[in-house]
């Protein structure tokens, strides 16, 4: 907001929320700079000075989608005969023998129009999104790097920043060498 002319005495902002108004007052300086240490929710704002009142403006908070949970499920190759495994609450890491289908399930705080895992290298693959989850599978083949990129249906993105490491753990498929006896 950008007054003209000459400074009043002081200056009032007033600040209503759904649950209550209150005042602020500014006194004689020539320029007036409020500061939101943080602001969680939506809030209108008028001032008045010198017998003045400005109309109500509005400020809308959006929220950002956040993480609440993360499940991991493994699948290893055949070869191995090891049953599948589920990883419930995990960090997002993932380390697996190379060859593992991995299947990744996020669970956020709000209901999500789109995801997507962004690796390292560029990639990105699109997640299955179902209300507040989502959810992608890939395969581990070697060490990797990647960021969910979560929007909400309200368009708001993610906080970015936060990487998950994907491991491939090198594997030996069985060998098997027959010897035949000498004159056989």
């Amino acid at each position: 907001m950008q007054v003209s002319g000459a400074v009043p005495p002081s200056v009032s902002l007033w600040l209503m929320t759904e649950a209550k108004s209150r005042s602020c007052r500014f006194v004689r300086r020539a320029r007036l700079h409020p500061h939101f240490l943080e602001v969680s929710c939506g809030f209108a704002y008028r001032a008045e000075a010198g017998g003045i009142t400005t109309p109500a403006y509005h400020v809308r908070v959006l929220q950002r989608p956040e993480l609440k949970k993360i499940t991991v499920a493994l699948k290893y190759p055949e070869y191995t005969g090891w049953k599948p495994a589920l990883e419930h609450d995990c960090t997002g890491n993932v380390k697996a023998l190379a060859g593992t289908r991995a299947g990744l399930c996020v669970e956020t705080s709000l209901p999500l129009a789109s995801a997507f895992l962004v690796f390292e290298d560029g990639g990105r693959l699109p997640m299955i999104v179902d209300g507040s989850s989502a959810s992608a599978d890939f395969f581990v083949e070697k060490r990797a790097s990647y960021e969910l990129m979560l929007e909400s249906q309200g368009g708001v993105p993610n906080a970015p920043g936060m990487r998950y490491t994907v491991e491939a753990l090198p594997t030996c498929r069985p060998e098997s060498r027959s010897r035949l006896p000498p004159g056989t």
